[in-house]
């Protein structure tokens, strides 16, 4: 696992878990972020397809006690829950995703977004909702999503089904500087302005370099990913990012793969009026494969509740 030093004055937001995207497969200007390589433990269980599209299971449970992540433990009582969406507070071709937060953030399909199935991989019994280029969920923009140059934690259970290795076909962009790419993304967790402009906050995996990664300006001045080739095509994956004091930090299955140290002022990642999109935006080539889970936190996690909530994840999807 490397560190990275970079200016988060250059950042210039792309986001929401980005999804902005598509950058380079390096990292900031001088220096590339570096992963552990290799993964967590032992490999998960590979979700299987579900033919009958029947709705959603019972929740699994977990070991231990509610205060580590097991039985009896609540989402709902993390500190500075801002979002939580879960398979079971979706219907069977949700056009709604309930927000389980208390928060009301709602998100909804329509506007050129196809509602996902329920024809999805399964892991412990539960199926997530499946997308297919085409789906995708957008969530009215909230003050609860105006992180600015502050702490927040974003978590996404979600299993990548997209096999072109080559990232042929992708979708085109323009970066603000002139240079053309050709890329393709899945954003798990977005938050960026029309036309790729300055946006915060994402969450996505890339299907090009075959890594997850977190990318906070168009530009990929600030970016912390998996180490290539990543996790492709694999079985489900919790994947998280935080930041809190100044670092900011991708996980993997609860590990830790690669860290990016503030060198000076944070980035803001607010993109004021720009929705959360979940699964992608109308119009672009977006996320393959199955999302059970989404979190999000406004503010600072401590090492304790972040620990609790990704124990009773994995407990839960058996990650």
């Amino acid at each position: 696992m490397g560190k990275l030093r970079w200016g988060w004055a250059a950042w210039a937001l792309v986001t929401g878990l980005l999804v902005a995207c598509g950058g380079d497969e390096g990292g900031a200007p001088g220096a590339s972020p570096v992963g552990e390589d290799g993964g967590p433990g032992g490999p998960p269980p590979t979700p299987t397809g579900v033919p009958d599209g029947g709705g959603p299971q019972a929740d699994g449970g977990g070991g231990g006690d509610g205060g580590d992540g097991g039985p009896g433990y609540d989402v709902a009582a993390l500190p500075g829950l801002v979002l939580w969406l879960d398979q079971a507070s979706a219907g069977t071709s949700p056009t709604t995703w309930s927000d389980k937060s208390g928060k009301g953030h709602d998100a909804k399909t329509g506007g050129g977004c196809a509602s996902p199935d329920r024809n999805a991989p399964v892991l412990k019994g539960i199926k997530a909702l499946g997308f297919h280029e085409t789906e995708c969920f957008s969530i009215a923009d909230h003050p609860d999503f105006q992180w600015g140059t502050g702490d927040f934690y974003v978590a996404t259970v979600a299993h990548n089904n997209y096999n072109d290795p080559t990232g042929a076909g992708g979708t085109t962009f323009t970066y603000p500087d002139g240079r053309f790419t050709r890329r393709r993304f899945g954003e798990m967790f977005s938050k960026i302005p029309s036309g790729f402009g300055p946006g915060p906050t994402v969450v996505f995996n890339d299907w090009t370099d075959r890594s997850y990664k977190w990318v906070g300006s168009v530009d990929v001045t600030q970016m912390v990913k998996t180490p290539a080739p990543g996790r492709f095509a694999e079985p489900a994956h919790l994947v998280s990012f935080r930041r809190k004091g100044g670092v900011l930090e991708l996980r993997i299955d609860g590990v830790v793969k690669s860290t990016m140290a503030d060198a000076g002022a944070p980035i803001d990642v607010s993109a004021v009026g720009t929705p959360v999109a979940i699964g992608g935006r109308p119009g672009l080539t977006n996320f393959v494969g199955g999302i059970w889970e989404v979190v999000a936190v406004k503010g600072s996690l401590d090492d304790a509740p972040m620990t609790a909530l990704e124990n009773h994840m994995k407990a839960k999807y058996g990650l």
